[in-house]
């Protein structure tokens, strides 16, 4: 079985698992946020310990160590917040898919100029920017969609008359720089990962997802998409909303 098999099988079973917890909601959702937790956290020391059976140790490594383990801490605690929106789940879901395919399948077909050569060669502004604008159309419709399910509606013609009144102008300049800031996030959170895999000179945090690598690699941008909720909520503090 090649790799691009393995990668589909994963995400046949992987997807929909995820996507159980998250609509099961409450209980699940929190154990869901645990294992990943378990996971991530395994595969972050795992690194370094491998790491260190050929280096040695120095301060920058504990420092190191000490802020990935407090990345993925905040960013699970932000997404385990998030246990009584099921909405908010399945959003912070769809911006990581979106963003992720659609860099993937642009990056693909159309991508030429090099993102970062020296973090991680296959990445391409095309790839970044088509993720980016997939993100905001996908991720604006089913926003729409459900600000559509939220106004009284008694049949499908009056649903679908709530969901083009609610296409304005203003709402989509916020749902634009909404998911525009979230998904770079997510790229920047996929960069970040590359970089630490560069330094510590491996292709994949680990071997448990056939095709896709570890847990790390699959979650990288999601971690950042929970930092990216601490700083959205910062911005609002002082007065920046979208």
């Amino acid at each position: 079985m090649n790799n691009l098999a393995k990668r589909i099988l994963s995400s046949l079973v992987l997807i929909p698992v995820i996507l159980f917890f998250i609509f099961q909601g409450g209980g699940y959702y929190q154990i869901l946020c645990g294992l990943l937790f378990g996971l991530l956290i395994f595969e972050w020391g795992t690194l370094w310990s491998n790491y260190a059976t050929k280096h040695p140790i120095k301060l920058t490594h504990i420092i190191l160590i000490t802020l990935g383990t407090l990345y993925i801490s905040l960013a699970l605690y932000k997404f385990l917040t998030l246990k009584d929106f099921p909405h908010k789940q399945f959003m912070t879901f769809l911006i990581v898919f979106s963003t992720d395919a659609g860099a993937y399948f642009v990056g693909k077909k159309f991508g030429k100029t090099p993102l970062a050569p020296k973090i991680s060669p296959n990445k391409t502004w095309e790839g970044f920017w088509g993720g980016v604008l997939t993100c905001v159309v996908v991720c604006s419709f089913v926003m729409y969609l459900h600000l559509a399910e939220l106004s009284s509606y008694s049949d499908l013609s009056s649903y679908i008359y709530n969901f083009f009144s609610g296409i304005t102008l203003f709402s989509t300049f916020v749902f634009s720089m909404r998911f525009m800031f979230y998904s770079i996030a997510a790229h920047l959170g996929d960069l970040l990962e590359s970089w630490v895999k560069r330094y510590l000179g491996v292709k994949d945090s680990s071997q448990l997802i056939p095709g896709h690598g570890g847990f790390l690699d699959r979650f990288d941008s999601a971690l950042a998409l929970g930092l990216a909720y601490y700083l959205k909520e910062l911005l609002h503090d002082f007065g920046f909303f979208f």
